[in-house]
């Protein structure tokens, strides 16, 4: 074996039996994963090891998992067995997860601003904030963001707030009632984003909301946090591994956003 081929090899070794030694916490599951050996479901708060095989119900299941010492990975199912069955050890399951880091947008502009800010599916937390540009986007009772949503055939529309920093509101509870009461937000259709002003209505752009358990949410975040550690100098690293997590998993989400979330916890 030539030198250029050993040096690869080496490296895969190492990170494997580096990988094969270490604990890895579960922060969420989609389908039916079990322990082969016990037949216990494998659910968030989970602790699995290397060498712990695991059976997958179907070849969409997946795991988020979070190593202390390697970081965040996914766990899929390998090639079915003669029976049918997908099987995988931990280690052989093992997937780098994807790194899709959410910043702070900086502010809204214009409409290309706006228009960017909503093309990608949005974690919908208990309440978003983003700064809005005042003077390209005056407020007043003749001037105002809106949200246009179909509930059950009607068409819905929702006025936003801006408080006195320019800060344009979408809450979450106040977005999803009607008459004053509350709706089932799997029955929402279609959201859109729109400005009114003596011109008429414009158009900003459709909204992909993640409407995610919050509560589930902040579980998994907690397992991220404790897995990884809580000290003062690492304190920007975790925010940025939340932020990947949550965006890989959920949709977009900025840092501003998610620490006010965080701390009202």
């Amino acid at each position: 074996m030539s030198t250029k081929a050993i040096l690869p090899f080496l490296f895969s070794l190492t990170l494997s039996l580096a990988l094969f030694g270490q604990d890895y916490y579960v922060l969420q599951v989609k389908g039916i994963v079990k322990k082969v050996k016990t037949g216990a479901l494998i659910k968030t708060k989970d602790v699995v090891k290397a060498d712990d095989q695991l059976t997958f119900s179907s070849p969409s299941d997946a795991v988020a998992v979070v190593s202390p010492k390697s970081g965040r990975f996914i766990l899929k199912p390998g090639k079915s067995t003669k029976s049918n069955e997908l099987m995988s050890y931990v280690k052989d399951a093992l997937s780098p997860a994807s790194t899709r880091l959410s910043t702070r947008s900086g502010g809204l502009n214009n409409m290309l601003d706006l228009r960017a800010l909503f093309s990608q599916p949005i974690l919908l937390l208990p309440e978003l904030h983003y700064k809005v540009n005042g003077q390209n986007f005056p407020i007043s009772q003749k001037t105002f963001f809106f949200i246009q949503y179909q509930y059950k055939g009607e068409l819905i529309n929702k006025q936003l707030k801006i408080n006195p920093d320019s800060l344009l509101i979408i809450n979450r509870s106040d977005l999803f009632k009607i008459d004053g009461k509350s709706v089932n937000e799997s029955e929402i259709k279609t959201p859109v984003l729109h400005y009114y002003s003596d011109k008429g209505s414009v158009l900003i752009s459709p909204i992909s909301f993640t409407l995610a358990d919050l509560t589930a949410v902040k579980t998994e975040v907690d397992v991220l946090v404790e897995a990884l550690g809580t000290s003062e100098k690492d304190s920007s690293k975790i925010q940025n591994e939340i932020l990947d997590y949550l965006s890989e998993h959920y949709g977009k989400v900025d840092s501003d956003n998610l620490k006010r979330w965080l701390n009202q916890k």
